[in-house]
């Protein structure tokens, strides 16, 4: 497979510099003082994207437990189908884990001299992957079902997800408000999961109507506060990229950064037309695990390599990425659950095999990308992924505080 980084772009990895700015409170006073001291307990033989890859299979290992206990997410309908509530506590704790390796990974980096581009990829990476994964768990705990909330959070997590991204590869800073996914919102997550480990997922069915003069569960108002928090997402983004646009000299002949908002706004199109398409097998129960857990992995598989490019094109100051191939195939299928005589969609079993075909296709192309991308910016400036080894001017892979 051909590399994602032209021969004219990768002396750019070179000059990339990780610019950061935190105004989280929480970050500054509390848990920065813990990821310091935290990341001391790590050996400097230990790879910094090895601890951001083992935050990533806590993940993994949470997401493999809810497809054991409740893979049809059939709680909310079914009492008897619920996860035990012991297990919810082991979500908060895979949760606050991740999100400890995640801000460690770079101070581990900088203490052994491995910090550069490949960490600024693979950390992005493993948390596009996370986005949908902690998508999936956060709707199973607050007992919302198999129906559309869970799509809503999908569009509006990514979003999230995809704007930072997006106004980082404009202002060449990653941005964390006082009020921050990374920070505050993964801690707001571990409580959620704690809640509903002490008293059950049905706690967040509760009605409001007797507090508040509207018929609305907890988890609905859940939903609309973290609607309204992408709102502001949306507003500091565009400020940030704005203002850092009006100071370019060439400001009045640039295009508009809101064309790099069309590939998400597609991809998110794509996806809801196959979901409401009238032969969808999407919100149907499965023999284990239900299909639109299986739709939400293939949605975010590509939504990781979407995001990958944009990360890649950031460190080695590549143009923003217009399209992905697997768009097209995703919109043939998504088409095809439309037509009246669907070929894809004829009966359940075609439906359902060709799930799992496109999330096989999207989850290759993913790994393709991660696998050729990683081994090309290991050899071009001469590390290790997984170890904390530099190539020398000789050929010689020695530690990089020997060089």
């Amino acid at each position: 497979m051909k590399s994602a980084i032209p021969d004219t772009h990768r002396v750019n990895l070179h000059s990339y510099r990780y610019s950061g700015i935190d105004h989280s409170l929480l970050s500054r006073y509390i848990l920065n003082p813990y990821w310091n001291k935290l990341v001391t307990f790590f050996p400097q033989y230990i790879a910094p994207n090895a601890i951001t890859f083992s935050g990533l299979l806590i993940i993994l290992f949470n997401v493999a437990t809810l497809l054991y206990y409740d893979g049809n997410l059939e709680c909310s309908t079914n009492s008897a189908s619920c996860p035990p509530n012991w297990l919810y506590f082991t979500w908060a704790i895979g949760l606050f884990v991740y999100q400890s390796l995640d801000a460690i990974d770079g101070k581990q980096a900088r203490r052994t001299g491995m910090a550069g581009p490949l960490g600024e990829l693979f950390d992005h990476g493993c948390d596009a992957l996370n986005t949908t994964l902690e998508v999936i768990l956060s709707a199973a705990a607050l007992n919302i079902g198999r129906g559309w909330w869970l799509i809503l959070s999908q569009i509006a997590t990514l979003a999230n997800f995809y704007l930072s991204t997006w106004e980082e590869y404009h202002t060449g800073t990653l941005y964390l408000s006082v009020f921050s996914g990374p920070v505050e919102g993964i801690i707001i997550i571990v409580g959620l999961y704690t809640v509903t480990g002490i008293y059950g997922p049905h706690i967040w069915t509760i009605s409001l109507e007797s507090y508040i003069g509207v018929n609305l569960q907890i988890n609905e108002v859940f939903m609309g506060l973290a609607g309204v928090g992408l709102l502001a997402n949306v507003y500091t983004a565009y400020s940030n990229v704005n203002q850092k646009r009006k100071a370019r000299p060439d400001y009045k002949e640039s295009s508009s950064p809101l064309w790099g908002l069309i590939p998400f706004i597609y991809q998110t199109a794509v996806n809801l037309l196959w979901a409401c398409g009238p032969s969808s097998i999407i919100f149907s129960k499965g023999e284990h695990v239900t299909a639109l857990l299986v739709f939400l992995i293939q949605w975010g598989l590509q939504f990781s390599h979407l995001v990958g490019l944009i990360i890649l094109g950031h460190v080695a100051k590549i143009d923003f990425p217009k399209y992905l191939p697997s768009m097209l195939l995703s919109l043939l299928v998504a088409v095809d659950s439309h037509l009246p005589s669907s070929f894809l969609h004829s009966n359940p079993t075609n439906a359902t095999n060709t799930l799992y075909a496109i999330t096989l296709v999207n989850g290759i192309i993913w790994a393709q990308f991660a696998f050729f991308t990683v081994s090309d910016i290991c050899e071009y400036l001469g590390i290790k992924c997984f170890k904390v080894l530099k190539r020398d001017d000789s050929g010689r892979w020695v530690k990089p505080k020997s060089l």
